[in-house]
């Protein structure tokens, strides 16, 4: 697949899982403000598809769960787009420069990231990506501890299926996919330290 189509895929996921996160977090909590909606859109909406892909994968497998859970977010995206298309306003509780200002900074970050981790790998990388790639390869779910077949590997592995399932989905080498939540990740701490202090002080600059 061609590496330039790969991460319009992504961009597209992306895309995807943060609207679905905004438009929940809207209609469900009732929250109008950007600076909250933007952190918690973002976190929302990825960490639902994990939850799907994982609960997907016990019946049809991670390959299928991985496009599946997707194609369900796309899909409650355009019902909650037509079910009531006005009633999406955001508060005016910053200007736009101040927004845009906070969106390039966690873009800046993210970039960054990306570049740091690119140049220096991640963190047990040697581990993470043999584990993501045969969570998706044998289409077995859960996995299989590697030296005890019969048993589930108890281990923490929700990154590696969103890893995984990025790379199902868009055909990125796997340790890009790691890279990309990485870079995600920092971007949305970022966003997330500055939404806390914004609750705490009402004040953009001092957040």
């Amino acid at each position: 697949m061609n590496i330039f189509f790969s991460y319009i895929l992504f961009i597209i996921f992306l895309f995807l899982t943060s609207t679905y996160g905004f438009f929940c977090i809207k209609k469900l909590l009732k929250i109008n403000s950007p600076v909250l909606l933007l952190p918690l859109s973002l976190s929302f909406g990825i960490s639902n598809y994990i939850f799907l892909v994982h609960c997907f994968s016990y019946i049809i497998g991670p390959q299928k769960a991985s496009i599946i859970s997707l194609i369900l977010i796309a899909l409650v995206n355009v019902f909650f787009l037509f079910k009531k298309r006005a009633g999406y306003t955001l508060e005016k509780e910053i200007n736009n420069s101040s927004l845009l200002i906070l969106i390039s900074t966690a873009i800046i970050i993210s970039i960054l990231t990306y570049l740091s981790i690119f140049r220096f790998g991640i963190f047990d990388q040697i581990f993470h990506d043999p584990l993501a790639l045969t969570l998706f390869h044998n289409d077995i779910y859960p996995p299989r501890d590697f030296f005890r077949p019969a048993y589930v590997l108890l281990y923490h592995y929700g990154g590696d299926l969103l890893a995984g399932s990025i790379k199902q989905v868009t055909g990125l080498e796997i340790t890009r996919c790691f890279e990309l939540i990485s870079t995600i990740c920092s971007g949305i701490n970022f966003l997330s330290f500055t939404a806390l202090a914004w609750i705490l002080t009402k004040n953009f600059k001092l957040s």
